[in-house]
């Protein structure tokens, strides 16, 4: 469904709006404000809004959300989100379950796990941070000299279980 509709359209989340609709549009440059989109492929700003699967070359996301956003570049202001992928990824004020890109400059917010070759923050919470180059405080569980270790030390327990059952197991027989 192509729609050649201009963002005036859609200002001050008129609740009216024909962009109030959880189907698929595509767009040239879209401005939502509180609304609700399937799938958008170009670049948008969303104020007070939500989107499922959001695929652009910019994205700007206000005090909204989205499931799932691939981008060239991604700012997002008190919101939150499922999984972002983008190249430069910043975050202020917001939440979102995984990040996974090459820059990431993050100013008072948490993710998941954040994945990016360098990662700028003020302050960061995650839960595990794999990291190239990092400057500032960071918060995080695993980072990535102990998820390295983490993985070492699961692998060999599981490899001393392994041995041990087969060693039984050659017992019994």
């Amino acid at each position: 469904m192509t729609d050649e509709r201009k963002p005036e359209d859609t200002e001050n989340g008129s609740e009216n709006s024909e962009y109030d609709t959880t189907s698929e549009e595509s767009v040239e440059v879209a401005n939502f404000s509180g609304t609700s989109v399937g799938s958008v492929k170009t670049e948008v700003e969303i104020k007070q809004g939500g989107c499922g699967n959001l695929e652009a070359q910019n994205v700007n996301i206000s005090q909204g959300g989205a499931i799932v956003i691939q981008s060239a570049h991604m700012n997002s202001t008190q919101s939150g989100a499922g999984i972002i992928r983008s190249e430069e990824t910043i975050l202020q004020d917001s939440r979102v379950g995984i990040v996974i890109g090459d820059n990431a400059t993050i100013t008072s917010s948490q993710a998941g796990l954040l994945i990016a070759n360098e990662v700028k923050s003020d302050s960061i919470k995650t839960g595990i941070l794999l990291a190239g180059k990092v400057e500032g405080p960071v918060e995080t569980y695993l980072d990535t000299p102990r998820t390295i270790l983490a993985g070492l030390s699961a692998g060999v327990a599981v490899g001393l279980v392994l041995f041990v059952g087969q060693l039984l197991s050659k017992r019994n027989k």
